[in-house]
């Protein structure tokens, strides 16, 4: 059977079939979940640096002072959290059921990342 899926492949209608699919569907919406992601990314580091370079630590990495603003912390975290929202709706949308989300591990990273920044993001 496996012998006869890679047979497939090598046909000229079926590699012409998935180039135009590739091409009129699936490369635009990696494109843009692409960038969706890395916007998420430019905001949880700007997020990370705002909140560790605004503080004041002594030499057993004690709080000092905090010069944050927090209008501007708030605003970071929210944004950072309606990412992870969508995110959250996308890997419900994706799944296929619950166990067979699980077989793979690099899911567990995706759940990992939108469950743990909530509590950290109210801690901080």
């Amino acid at each position: 059977m496996a012998n006869n899926s890679i047979e497939l492949f090598k046909l000229k209608s079926i590699q012409a079939i998935i180039h135009f699919k590739w091409h009129t569907y699936t490369q635009w919406w990696y494109i843009w979940y692409l960038l969706y992601f890395l916007v998420y990314v430019a905001f949880y580091l700007a997020d990370l640096y705002y909140c560790i370079s605004s503080r004041t630590y002594d030499e057993n990495n004690e709080i000092i002072e905090d010069n944050r603003i927090y209008a501007l912390s708030i605003s970071l975290k929210c944004i950072c959290f309606g990412f992870n929202i969508g995110l959250a709706v996308y890997e419900c949308l994706s799944s296929s059921g619950f166990c067979p989300y699980f077989s793979d591990p690099w899911n567990y990273i995706d759940i990992g990342v939108i469950i743990f920044y909530t509590p950290i993001a109210i801690i901080d």
